[in-house]
Parts: C-alpha cells; sequence; structure tokens
C-alpha cells in the first residue's frame, strides 16, 4: 500500500505487525512562490533573494518530513529533483543566513522602524495566500512567519477557500507569496512553462517573474536531444533562475510503501519500475 508522505498514515502502519515500510524518492516537491509583478514589493528582485536567506529551509524539512524519514532535507534545484539524472544544488549563497538578509534588504532600502522595515513610508508586508483545509501548507507558513519577523519581514497568513486558491488567487496573480507542489517528470522541458516569461501568456509562471537569458536557454534545453548535453543546459538555467530569486524549492517529499515483511523486491521503486517478474514471497 502507498502512503505518499502521510504522516498520519505512516504512523499507523508502524504498528502493525509483519509490515515492512519502504522508502524512495519523490517526484513532488513545495516551494514557495513569489509574485513579481509591478508595484508589488516582491518585484524587486534583490527583495526576493534576501527574503530567501531569511528562510530557515532546514528547519522546514524537518517540521514537515521528521515524522516520515530520518534525512529529511531541502531542495536546491528547480529543474530536477534528488535522485534525477541532472541533479545538482545551484543554490550558492542562497541559504539561511538571517545576518546576510537583513544587509540586503537594508542596502534595498527597506530599513527597520519599529518591529519591521518600511521604505517610503510603506511596511514591508507580505500576504501569504494559503488553500484552506491544508494542515502542511499552514505549518510552513507559521515557520516563514516566524523566520521573516526575525528579519523585519512582516508575512501575514491569508487562508482561502480551498476551490477558490488557484483559480481566484494563484492565477490571477493575487498574492505575494504562496505555497504549493510541483510534481515533476523524468523530462525537464516541462519546466518551460513554469520559468519562461512570456509578455501576456502566463501558463505556468504565476509570479510572472523571468528574463531574456532563462528564457533562451529553455529554448535551447527543449531543442537539445543530447540528454547531457540537455542536462546541462538545465541546469545553467537553474542558476539563473536562482540569482533572481524566482521561487523557493523547500523539500522533496519522500513516497513511503507499506508492504509485508515476507515480500521481496517491492514498494519504493523511486525512479525506476517493478519488475513484477522479480516480486515474490521468501521462503
Amino acid at each position: 500500500m502507498e502512503l505518499g508522505s502521510d504522516a498520519d498514515a505512516f504512523k499507523t502502519a508502524k504498528t502493525i505487525a509483519d509490515v515492512d515500510l519502504r522508502q524512495s524518492a519523490g517526484f513532488q516537491w513545495r516551494h514557495l512562490d513569489f509574485n513579481g509583478a509591478k508595484g508589488r514589493i516582491t518585484a524587486d528582485p534583490a527583495v526576493r533573494v534576501a527574503i530567501q536567506k531569511g528562510i530557515n529551509r532546514d528547519l522546514i524539512a524537518k517540521a514537515l518530513l521528521g515524522q516520515i524519514t530520518s534525512k529529511p532535507s531541502v531542495l536546491n534545484n528547480h529543474m530536477f529533483i534528488d535522485g534525477q539524472d541532472g541533479f545538482q544544488a545551484n543554490n550558492g549563497d542562497i541559504t539561511y543566513n538571517p545576518d546576510e538578509a537583513k544587509k540586503e534588504l537594508d542596502a534595498a532600502g527597506w530599513t527597520m522602524s519599529g518591529q519591521f522595515r518600511k521604505k517610503d513610508g510603506k511596511q514591508l508586508d507580505l500576504h501569504d495566500v494559503l488553500p484552506s483545509g491544508t494542515p502542511n501548507a499552514s505549518q510552513e507558513a507559521q515557520i516563514i512567519q516566524q523566520n521573516l519577523k526575525e528579519i523585519g519581514v512582516n508575512l501575514i497568513i491569508d487562508t482561502v477557500p480551498s476551490d477558490d486558491f488557484f483559480e481566484k488567487h494563484v492565477q490571477v496573480g493575487d498574492f505575494d507569496v504562496t505555497q504549493f507542489t510541483w510534481e515533476d517528470t523524468v523530462f525537464p522541458g516541462s519546466a518551460q512553462s513554469i520559468y519562461s516569461l512570456t509578455p501576456g501568456n502566463i501558463q505556468q509562471n504565476y509570479g510572472q517573474i523571468g528574463s531574456d537569458e532563462i528564457n533562451n536557454l529553455l529554448n535551447e534545453m527543449v531543442t537539445t536531444t543530447d540528454p547531457t548535453k540537455r542536462n546541462q543546459i538545465a541546469n545553467q538555467a537553474d542558476e539563473a533562475i536562482w540569482k533572481i530569486g524566482f521561487s523557493l524549492p523547500l523539500y522533496q517529499r519522500p513516497y513511503t510503501y507499506a508492504t509485508k515483511k515476507a515480500l521481496a523486491n517491492f514498494g519504493a521503486p523511486g525512479f525506476g519500475d517493478t519488475d513484477m517478474t522479480k516480486v515474490g514471497w521468501l521462503k
């Protein structure tokens, strides 16, 4: 039985006799999206990058995954997930560094005024729009809210009806930041609709953030037939995506399968396929 990343199901399965819990890397990953539209505080890439340095992703991964895996870890690539060919960490200096985050916000003109930062009389308030009934997203937001408070950023958590979340908020850009799940495929070309910026054509680039450099690299990536070269170009694009603070990958969800202990070669196939000719009961 596949448990996905359900912590409650994981805890229940651990109590069942003769059940083995088998894990593999999963295709789903959580991220924090930014709105780069004109007039938004997060339209400034320097602000986006500074905010990312103020978020403790290790703490988020531990809080959300600690009950289902002994090694929760952050994701440092937008194009590939850990375990795929081509995966490498491209985040550079975008790691949890609140002191650096404070300096960069100061340099961007957002200076402390009381508990939070202000610029030209405007407080650095960010609205984090979340769907109702999603405890994982709420827990992530609460950790991010506390992290950002420490660097002078006021994160306001706005919970909206789950049925309205994408259609009435994400897809029309009614957010400053938001969190949801992407699910990768074995081919990085699917990322073009997320990270390309085409005026008048949002596709899945809901925050409308991008650059000509990223567009050109993604166009080259999808027309390259050599897998090794394609992966190299994809990682070049990812480096550019990190540099402008497009979005912040949080963590990759593992998949957990509950199986009978005596059943061999079944459960947790990762990025491979289950070979049913090798599945069977141990003697």
